[in-house]
Parts: C-alpha cells; sequence; structure tokens
C-alpha cells in the first residue's frame, strides 16, 4: 500500500505568489470561455496572474482579446508559483513537449474530457499535474480511474496526486 507524504516542510518554489493561467485566452469556444472565466475569479480575489495563450486552429474565432494586457509568451519563464491548465490533457502534453526548462511551478490540470474513460495514449499527462481539479463528476471518475490503474502497474506515486472536482 502507498504511503502519501505531505513533503519536506519546504516551499516547493521560489516563485511568487500568483498563477500562470494556461489555454486558449483568444478563442471563442468552451475552454477560452472557461480559462477567462478562471482569469476574473482570479482577479476579483486579487490573486496575481499572467495568461499564456495557446492558438488553437479548430475553426472558432480567435477574437476575445480580454485578456490582451495579462498574456506572456509561452518561452518567457513563469513569473508565479502555481500554473493551472485550462485546456485537454492533449494540449497539456504538447505544451511539455515545447518547453525548453524544467518548469518549476506547482501544476493544476483543469483538463477537459466528455467520456467516462479515460484513453490509456493520454496516461503520460498525469505525470505532468501535481493535482487534478475537474469540472465535473464523470471527469473526476475517468481521471480517478486512470490515475489508480496507472499507480498500480507503475508502483508510482501518481495516487498521492489530489483529484478536487471544481465546477464552473
Amino acid at each position: 500500500r502507498l504511503k502519501c507524504s505531505m513533503g519536506s516542510g519546504r516551499p516547493f518554489s521560489t516563485k511568487a505568489f500568483g498563477v500562470n493561467l494556461i489555454g486558449h485566452a483568444h478563442s471563442v469556444f468552451g475552454l477560452g470561455e472557461y480559462l477567462r472565466m478562471m482569469a476574473k475569479a482570479l482577479e476579483v480575489v486579487g490573486i496575481p496572474f499572467v495568461v499564456i495563450d495557446i492558438p488553437v486552429n479548430n475553426g472558432a474565432p480567435s477574437t476575445d482579446l480580454s485578456l490582451a494586457s495579462k498574456i506572456i509568451s509561452i518561452a518567457e519563464e513563469r513569473p508565479y508559483a502555481f500554473t493551472l491548465y485550462c485546456t485537454t490533457a492533449l494540449t497539456h502534453l504538447m505544451v511539455a513537449n515545447h518547453e525548453t526548462s524544467l518548469d518549476q511551478t506547482y501544476s493544476i490540470a483543469m483538463w477537459f474530457w466528455e467520456f467516462d474513460r479515460w484513453p490509456r495514449r493520454l496516461n503520460a499527462a498525469l505525470t505532468l499535474a501535481h493535482e487534478y481539479w475537474p469540472c465535473t463528476d464523470l471527469i473526476h471518475r475517468a481521471l480517478k480511474k486512470a490515475r489508480d490503474s496507472d499507480s498500480e502497474r507503475s508502483s508510482s506515486p501518481l495516487a498521492c496526486r489530489p483529484i478536487i472536482t471544481i465546477p464552473p
């Protein structure tokens, strides 16, 4: 049975408190809107944040420029201690594959998936986040099953990574 450690008591990052939001900031469709809602929530409670826009070529317009003043390049170093991915697991994998330096932030995945089974081909993405914040119970159950079965196969500490349902 795997025991989960609460850590060493040392901070996980020396970066400033705040959030690096990653997603489709300018895109006018559901994932883009979810990222903009997270940005509004952070703004309302006074948590500093920046946005890294990931363009998408799905036919949706990229005309929402409401976060333009918060955008930084994906090539820039992330200034804040937390990174929140408002994407799909596949997009998260693609971003990770293009990063040139090791991300020194605490990563939270708000991945979207609309089926009751997590695709095995996306299991590599499970290692990219320190915790997962699905927006529905359906995604929660699919992630939990994938996380737990991957942990059993590889004896990895994935089972210690929290899954917390955060509705929109």
